[in-house]
């Protein structure tokens, strides 16, 4: 392995690469996962570190981290002893123990996860492997009460940011919430989150005007997702309307909760459920869909908003970050506040065929500025700055 004083002499820097992440999920071809095909496929010294659990708090086996690994074209990927802390409804908290590869000498350890157990890891780690750290924010709302509201908590943190080389966000807005918190703003940095483009372009059209139109969700079912939001404007659409038909799609993460919001909309026949889509079936989804419904309570990649923005479709999402600084209200999409805004939105575009094809080409237009090539190239200016420190 060469030196890091070496490497930054080379015009295309190739970096030794080491991502610590609680849960990763290789089943869908999305943000950590992406990152990290994409490193190994530009020539990157890459391996990962995480836990034996998915996104779903389901525990996986050796098989499906050596299917990942051959997917992803060679990476490596340590899977250690791992358990879940549960604290009352929340979602478990995932433990993992490090291996002698977390202890190698990396120019970058790439964390997932700002306040999550990785970081912490990470941190410590540092004293050994002599890495630079570069940490994802992924900000939850309930990290944000944490860090303003609990001075023991807060102390805690700026303890670990000390040995943080710096911080990155996918939004101006993510970073704005955490310079209010205390961090120095020139430490925070804005990655774009990147998709794959051209899997999301739509290849057909049509004008709407003989099909029923189709409005889809697609996410996980627990409560942040605010999936709980479209029942009654959704129920009432489908009363008053015989030209339209509602799409659900994605995880059951929260079973009861899922089970309760299904069993309400399935009182209609114009309701169906596709369940957990693979990420072959995700463009297709969206291609079937005429609008794309997002109600999220907090969000914080909002990826399903670029994939549907990617795809062309008019996009109804709740009026929080980031979907606000994707979307234009009125111009690129729709922003909502209430369930009976929801509804109206949704009932004007089912109406407006031209509306909704004019949202569709703006929101198309703006996906281009978070193309996966895009998230690479900021990704490398900042490890570039962080290394020749």
């Amino acid at each position: 392995m060469r030196s890091r004083a070496e490497k930054n002499k080379l015009p295309y820097a190739r970096w030794s690469v080491l991502h610590l992440i609680n849960a990763f999920d290789a089943r869908y071809d999305r943000d950590q996962r992406r990152i990290v095909y994409l490193q190994q496929s530009k020539g990157y010294d890459v391996s990962v570190v995480t836990s034996r659990y998915d996104d779903d708090s389901k525990r996986r086996d050796a098989f499906f981290f050596k299917q990942a690994e051959e997917d992803l074209g060679g990476v490596k990927i340590f899977h250690n002893h791992s358990c879940q802390l549960r604290f009352g409804t929340a979602k478990p908290m995932v433990l993992y123990l490090p291996n002698a590869a977390s202890l190698r000498e990396f120019d970058v350890t790439h964390i997932h996860g700002l306040t999550s157990y990785s970081c912490v890891l990470g941190c410590f780690l540092k004293r050994f492997n002599q890495s630079r750290l570069v940490v994802r924010s992924d900000l939850s709302q309930a990290g944000y009460r944490l860090l303003k509201n609990s001075a023991v908590y807060r102390s805690f943190f700026f303890k670990l940011l000390k040995s943080m080389d710096a911080v990155y966000t996918y939004t101006a807005s993510e970073k704005a919430i955490l310079v209010d918190v205390g961090i120095p703003e020139d430490d925070v940095w804005v990655v774009p989150l990147g998709i794959q483009l051209d899997r999301f372009r739509q290849r057909t059209s049509t004008d709407g005007s003989e099909s029923p139109v189709t409005i889809g969700y697609i996410g996980r079912f627990d409560r942040v997702k605010g999936v709980h939001r479209l029942v009654n404007p959704l129920s009432q659409i489908l009363r008053e309307c015989e030209n339209v038909r509602v799409v659900f799609a994605g995880p059951k993460q929260d079973v009861q909760y899922a089970s309760l919001i299904l069993r309400q909309m399935s009182l209609f026949p114009s309701f169906s459920y596709a369940g957990s889509l693979s990420s072959d079936r995700t463009p297709g989804f969206y291609q079937g869909c005429d609008i794309i419904v997002i109600p999220s309570l907090s969000d914080t990649g909002a990826i399903v908003a670029l994939e549907a923005m990617a795809s062309g479709k008019a996009i109804v999402a709740s009026n929080v970050r980031p979907f606000s600084e994707y979307l234009e209200d009125g111009v690129s999409g729709v922003l909502v506040d209430t369930e009976d805004e929801i509804y109206s939105s949704c009932k004007q575009l089912i109406e407006d065929v031209e509306l909704r094809a004019r949202l569709g080409r703006a929101a198309l237009k703006t996906a281009s500025n978070y193309s996966d090539a895009t998230m690479i190239r900021k990704l490398e200016e900042l490890y570039a700055f962080v290394t020749k420190r």
